[in-house]
């Protein structure tokens, strides 16, 4: 377009000078005809050349200048996008936000009372445990020497309480041992007392612990534990005497069972070893309200 408009300028300049000159009889015409013609052609390519080239130099400018001006961005909006910038939230992920959107504080409303020395007309202290909604009573099993319930919630974590009247528990294997870390995780409502006239206060204070898998060992082919990466986990009411490094090799961690003129134990299991934080804040809350009516 540029070059258009050249060629268009320097016609009208050439069809300018080209125009015959009118000869008035005044002093200064006179002397405009005598020159020699050699020297006013020159005179008039030297003003045509210098009239081109200050036509390009303008069109020159005025292009670069509209170039700039498009690319420009105005300060103002400049630092409008620097503040949105700093001002805006910091984000976080999907799992965060689904994190502390789902998971609730558990309403305990229900409440199971276990039976054992109702069942046996013998004279032993009742249980008591509460749970939430989505929680049920999926066993319930008492014999002379044994009372065992079952607590379940849909997929599949379960609680039970165990409570067996004979010392040896028996049931444990003689090959396969897991090395686990007993750590407190919440206070217990668990308070001991008396139990046919004898004084179980002794234990002391109790506590919902998280036990963890650290180590395995089988007895056979292995000389000492193998350490374990993202060991399963469960939750127990046990006293906080308790904690601490424990070797277990029993169904159930029966092994840490509190004798309480029987051994028992109430104990929490995830069927893939893991709890999701709904479940683990569910759990801990139930195993929490595990008391003597």
């Amino acid at each position: 377009m540029m070059i258009e408009l050249l060629h268009s300028t320097k016609e009208k300049l050439y069809g300018l000078f080209s125009l015959s000159v009118q000869h008035d009889f005044t002093i200064g015409h006179l002397k405009k005809i005598h020159q020699p013609r050699e020297a006013h052609i020159m005179k008039n390519t030297r003003v045509i050349s210098l009239m081109i080239f200050s036509m390009i130099l303008a069109l020159s400018s005025g292009c670069t200048n509209a170039t700039h001006a498009k690319n420009e961005v105005p300060a103002d909006s400049q630092i409008g996008v620097a503040a949105d910038q700093e001002n805006a939230p910091e984000e976080t992920t999907e799992a965060e936000e689904t994190t502390e959107a789902e998971v609730k504080e558990p309403e305990l409303s229900h409440t199971y009372v276990t039976h054992f020395g109702e069942i046996n007309a013998v004279t032993y202290p009742a249980f008591s445990f509460n749970y939430p909604d989505g929680w049920n009573v999926t066993k319930e099993d008492v014999t002379a020497i044994s009372e065992w319930v079952t607590l379940s919630n849909e997929r599949g974590v379960s609680i039970d309480f165990i409570n067996l009247h004979q010392k040896d528990i028996g049931g444990g294997s003689a090959v396969h041992y897991s090395e686990l870390e007993v750590s407190k995780i919440a206070d217990s409502d668990f308070v001991p007392g008396y139990v046919q006239a004898e004084d179980y206060s002794g234990l002391g204070k109790f506590m919902v612990a998280e036990l963890k898998k650290i180590g395995e060992m089988d007895a056979i082919s292995d000389s000492d534990f193998v350490p374990v990466e993202n060991g399963t986990v469960s939750y127990a009411v046990l006293p906080e005497s308790s904690a601490g490094v424990q070797i277990v090799n029993s169904a159930y961690y029966m092994d840490l069972a509190f004798f309480y003129s029987a051994n028992v134990m109430f104990v929490a299991f995830a069927p893939d070893g893991q709890f999701t934080q709904q479940e683990e804040t569910e759990v801990i809350a139930i195993l929490s309200s595990f008391r003597v009516e």
